[in-house]
């Protein structure tokens, strides 16, 4: 299943590159990485780490909830005055929202969350 998930991160990830009309060879720069690992970053042969996430939030305002689970962030509850300008709430967002999404599958699973 990590495979399946890494494929469509990668996924996502072209498609936030090519909206903001970056090569491959930009979108990697910014990441720091090199242009075989950012390829291999959108083909899913690697996981993308947390740092890079808030890197693509901190300079293009990617969504993290879009890339990491394919939910944007617009159908979930945040505070809307908060700007994407430190990064330093993403991850609270994303754990925030995986907690109550976990709670719901939990409750649809008779308490067994999978």
């Amino acid at each position: 299943m990590r495979k399946q998930e890494n494929e469509e991160i990668g996924q996502r990830l072209q498609k936030l590159r090519l909206r903001a009309g970056l090569s491959k060879t930009e979108l990697a720069n910014i990441l720091d990485v090199s242009v075989d690992h950012y390829r291999k970053l959108e083909s899913g042969a690697y996981t993308i780490d947390v740092k890079k996430v808030i890197n693509l939030y901190r300079y293009m305002g990617a969504d993290p909830l879009y890339l990491l689970i394919g939910v944007s962030r617009k159908n979930v509850m945040y505070d809307s005055h908060k700007k994407p300008s430190d990064g330093n709430h993403v991850m609270q967002d994303l754990l925030i929202y995986c907690y109550e999404n976990s709670e719901k599958s939990s409750d649809r699973n008779g308490g067994n969350n999978v």
